[in-house]
């Protein structure tokens, strides 16, 4: 407890106090005064001793002697442990919050505003983060009413798709919501897997497949030709274009496959007759003879087998079938009409070859 003031100077409006006649401080003291006497300067005094500091009046000099601390001065004042407390108009603005009082409670202490000023900080913070997870709260019941009606849609689509497969697979017959939610939850990593995702060609291709409307058996007979059968031809044609006729060639016969053809057909059509049923003029022996001489019997029978062997090779000719009267499914007739296409261009170049 404070004793009595020894000395204050440069101390507001104490400049230079020595204590001489004043009695010590007791157990209880009233000091009183005329205003600007240095009341106020006391008090505050008092409470830099408090704080254990002296900042008001740094260039000023005190002493002040306790009962068992000792005497505290401007150079100890920071390690003094004088258990003082003041109460003046200093603490009532520090400590006092006059705006956030309720009703007549009043908080006194320091520690007891910054917690009350925290409390209302958390409670701002609260209310704030309250709104931001209401709005949340709102858009994710949104997103999720969505999101489950999205899912009902699709597992009725679904469903109503699947109709058209004939099965007894109840997986099928009660597809729902719950069935495509469990579906995706199982296969997350297939789906998020770009070649997963079908475009609507690809649905309606697979859907009209699985229709289970039977076609008719197709009875076409597809063209083949026997290989082995070729292969005997080409190597007796082979055997033919090696032999070789002797005969006397007419050069203008040799040289006009039209005009020889058609004298060895008059040829044939005039025997026994010495006069051309072309132009009715008669056809000395000489000539005949010379043309005898051109088309002689070797030579004859050399044309006859050609001529046969290209009728065979005609006929060995695929004849195309009509694809359109063919009762195709329906997912199948993109790829006849290509692969018809393409066996129609085949024929046309095996044609041009003989």
């Amino acid at each position: 407890m404070v004793q009595r003031i020894d000395l204050l100077r440069d101390y507001g409006i104490f400049r230079n106090y020595i204590k001489t006649d004043a009695k010590d401080f007791g157990r209880l003291n009233l000091i009183y005064g005329w205003n600007g006497s240095g009341k106020s300067t006391l008090s505050s005094l008092f409470e830099q001793i408090e704080n254990r500091q002296n900042t008001r009046y740094p260039n000023s000099t005190f002493s002040i002697k306790t009962f068992e601390q000792g005497t505290i001065t401007k150079d100890n004042i920071s390690a003094n442990n004088l258990n003082l407390k003041v109460f003046n108009q200093s603490f009532i603005n520090k400590n006092i919050d006059w705006n956030n009082s309720v009703k007549s409670i009043l908080l006194i202490a320091q520690e007891k505003i910054e917690e009350k000023k925290k409390l209302e900080e958390l409670r701002a913070s609260f209310d704030k983060k309250t709104k931001e997870y209401v709005r949340r709260k709102t858009a994710n019941d949104k997103l999720t009413e969505e999101l489950q009606k999205f899912l009902t849609d699709a597992a009725k689509r679904t469903k109503t798709s699947l109709q058209v497969i004939d099965t007894s697979d109840s997986r099928f017959l009660s597809y729902n919501r719950t069935k495509l939610e469990n579906f995706i939850t199982s296969n997350v990593d297939q789906i998020k897997k770009a070649d997963s995702i079908l475009d609507i060609n690809e649905v309606a291709s697979l859907t009209k497949a699985a229709n289970p409307t039977q076609k008719p058996a197709i009875t076409t007979k597809t063209p083949s030709v026997d290989s082995s059968l070729l292969k005997k031809a080409q190597d007796r044609l082979n055997e033919l274009f090696k032999q070789s006729v002797t005969n006397k060639v007419i050069e203008s016969l040799k040289n006009n496959q039209d005009i020889q053809s058609w004298v060895f057909s008059g040829l044939n059509l005039n025997l026994g007759s010495d006069s051309c049923h072309f132009c009715g003029n008669k056809i000395s022996q000489e000539r005949i003879d010379e043309l005898n001489a051109h088309f002689n019997d070797e030579y004859r029978k050399f044309s006859e087998t050609l001529d046969k062997a290209k009728t065979w090779l005609a006929s060995q000719f695929i004849v195309l079938v009509n694809n359109s009267d063919i009762d195709i499914y329906d997912e199948h007739k993109d790829l006849l009409k290509e692969k018809s296409s393409l066996l129609k261009d085949e024929a046309e170049k095996n044609k041009q070859l003989h």
